[in-house]
């Protein structure tokens, strides 16, 4: 989810305590788990604050650390503030899973399949490297 990789326990133990990781590792498993309610293979992962659409979890968490977002974020507050809602929106209001419809054009389809298919990879491969690189590396288990 943050993409952090490190050598050093005490850079991990900051790294995990930082604010970007808490969001970062909040927004995976509220993605992770409405993925897991909608057992379906061809899923989209949007974010309705900016109308952003990705194939992936992966996409959809870049699209999340990336400058459009954030100023669409601080407008949405401020917008909030003025309208006199002191709430801020729940995570599953900016952040949802769909089916795919299977209407869509070949492309897409292929895309969604190998994002997914590269997640599951990705998943695999830091497994693989916790195990493999444990006293070499220490990655951050919910990156």
């Amino acid at each position: 989810a943050c993409d952090f990789y490190t050598d050093s326990i005490h850079k991990l133990q900051i790294h995990s305590a930082n604010q970007g990781h808490e969001v970062s590792t909040a927004i995976f498993n509220h993605l992770r788990k409405v993925e897991n309610d909608q057992q379906a293979e061809k899923l989209s992962y949007n974010c309705t604050l900016c109308k952003h659409e990705a194939p992936g979890k992966g996409l959809l968490l870049q699209h999340c650390r990336s400058v459009k977002h954030l100023q669409m974020e601080q407008l949405h507050l401020l917008q909030l503030r003025a309208e006199g809602s002191g709430t801020t929106p729940e995570i599953g209001e900016i952040f949802t899973v769909t089916v795919q419809d299977k209407s869509e054009n070949e492309t897409g389809e292929s895309d969604n399949k190998d994002c997914k298919s590269e997640d599951k990879k990705e998943d695999m491969k830091r497994e693989e490297n916790n195990e493999s690189e444990r006293f070499h590396e220490l990655i951050c288990p919910l990156c």
